[in-house]
């Protein structure tokens, strides 16, 4: 009994620690993306919902 007891509490010992950093946005790591003259009209379209989409969601980049 006191090994299940001293290895359960050495199981769960290894779990403690700091928690990770959370991400508060994905403003940091998304960018616009700029069209190049081979894109179709479908990749056209979808770059352009992209960009929408990131400049609702993230206000410092609607100047871009």
């Amino acid at each position: 009994m006191r090994r299940f007891a001293f290895l359960a509490a050495l199981l769960l010992a290894g779990c403690v620690g700091p928690a990770p950093a959370p991400i508060t946005s994905a403003c940091g790591w998304d960018k616009i993306i700029h069209p190049v003259p081979a894109d179709s009209i479908e990749t056209l379209r979808q770059v352009d919902e992209h960009n929408k989409a990131l400049r609702a969601s993230c206000p410092e980049l609607a100047a871009l």
